[in-house]
Order: C-alpha cells, then sequence, then structure tokens
C-alpha cells in the first residue's frame, strides 16, 4: 500500500466513524455498522451482525438481507459455524473456501447451498468485552485477501465503540425516561390521596410486587388512565417481572 492510499484509507475510517457517531439509537447503529461493512471490506456481498446469548443461542439484530439471518440460523441449527466460536482467542476468523472447509463442515455444506462460497468473520470488542461479531459473507470462493481482513479489523474497532457508545445512550435514555414516568405518577398520587412523595412512591411499588410487573409499567398506566394503581385491570398491563 503506497502513503497516500494508506492516508486515503485513514480518512475513510475516521469519516465512517463519524457516521456511526451520529446515529441516534443502539438499533440504528447496529443497522449502519452492517451496510457500511459490506461497502467497506473488499470481498464482501452480504454483512449482518450477530450476538451470542447463552447456550449458544445466536441472535441477528442487524443485517443487510434475509439471507444473513438464513445464514446465522443454519450455524445455530447445525450447532457449529465462525459466529459461534467467535468468542474465542481469535479475534478475526475466515473461511476460503465452504467447499474444503473443515472445522464447521455441516454449517459449511449448508452455506454452499445457499450461494456462499467465504465468510470472514471479526469479533466486536469495547472495554466492556465481546459485544458480538461482525460476519462478512462472499458469493465466491478466496474473496477476502490479506487486506480484507486488515480493513475488517479496523473497521470493526471503529463499530464496537460507536455500538458501545449507543448502549450508554439508550440506557440513559430509558433511565430517564423512567424516572420521569415514576415522578408523574408520584405526583399524582400525592395529589389525590393528600400523601407524602415517599408514601405515593410505595404506592406504586406496592402495586408492582402485586401485578408482578414493572414500576416503570405501573407508572404509566397511573398517569395515562389517571386511576389508583390498585384499580388498574391486571389484563391491561404486560406480565414482566417487578422492578424498578
Amino acid at each position: 500500500m503506497t502513503q497516500h492510499a494508506a492516508i486515503d484509507l485513514a480518512a475513510l475510517f475516521a469519516s465512517l466513524a463519524r457516521r456511526l457517531s451520529r446515529e441516534p439509537t443502539k438499533e440504528q447503529t447496529l443497522q449502519q455498522v452492517v451496510d457500511l461493512a459490506a461497502v467497506v471490506v473488499p470481498g464482501g456481498d452480504h454483512a449482518g451482525v450477530t450476538v451470542q446469548r447463552r447456550g449458544k443461542r445466536l441472535e441477528s439484530p442487524a443485517y443487510t438481507d434475509p439471507l444473513v439471518q438464513e445464514l446465522d440460523r443454519a450455524q445455530v441449527e447445525e450447532n457449529q459455524g465462525p459466529s459461534l466460536d467467535s468468542g474465542s482467542e481469535e479475534p478475526i476468523l475466515v473461511v476460503p473456501d465452504m467447499a474444503t472447509e473443515q472445522r464447521w463442515p455441516r454449517f459449511s455444506a449448508r452455506a454452499r447451498r445457499m450461494g456462499i462460497r467465504s465468510m470472514l468473520t471479526c469479533q466486536l470488542r469495547s472495554e466492556r468485552g465481546t459485544l458480538g461479531a461482525l460476519n462478512l459473507y462472499a458469493e465466491s470462493a478466496e474473496a477476502f485477501d490479506d487486506f480484507s481482513v486488515q480493513s475488517a479489523a479496523i473497521y470493526s474497532a471503529h463499530a464496537a465503540l460507536a455500538m458501545s457508545h449507543a448502549a450508554v445512550v439508550d440506557s440513559l435514555t430509558t433511565a430517564m425516561e423512567s424516572r420521569q414516568v415514576i415522578g408523574e405518577a408520584t405526583g399524582l398520587l400525592m395529589e389525590r390521596y393528600e400523601v407524602t412523595s415517599p408514601q405515593a412512591f410505595q404506592m406504586l411499588v406496592q402495586a408492582s410486587q402485586h401485578l408482578n410487573v414493572k414500576l416503570r409499567k405501573v407508572s404509566e398506566m397511573v398517569v395515562e388512565k389517571r386511576v389508583a394503581p390498585e384499580d388498574i385491570p391486571p389484563e391491561d398491563l404486560p406480565a414482566a417481572p417487578a422492578s424498578p
């Protein structure tokens, strides 16, 4: 790579980092991550992000097209595949050719029948740990060369930072919204029953425990329906573990 090419590449990734950081929600950030990955990393025809839950259960929160979701599902059904092993010591896993791949033979055979010949999986890591994996699929064999791997490594670092930032923003937004609606419900109960703020809050907590519904949901119903917590019909509330 020439010096000018390296500078151009650095400028490109800086621009992408700014674009990712401007997305307003975690979901939109994830979708932008996969949309850009399919363009930035040479060789990729399709892209997606997977998150591994307990029991090797994969979730596919963002993908460029439904084929990616089908490939992720195939890994789960076959109980093998690069995405399931993305939490290993190797930060990047490459399948040069599904026809000759020996590490995940059952998945490779299914991927080949879906028209996929090669794959690149890159861990998305942040200070919070492994957030998931960025998966790139190609319809031709040997689609990912050394430059593709290097590009994926750099891009995934920027993507992980953007995802981590978006998750923090989402958590803070949710916490602020919960605090606001609980405060509104407490104020309504204080006015109606002429009780103190701690007493009104305790009424909400007791209703939350009795109905086995989150405190925020109870508060939302009190504000929306203008009713006391004990007058909320259980069928109007979603079943969920009680939690402030």
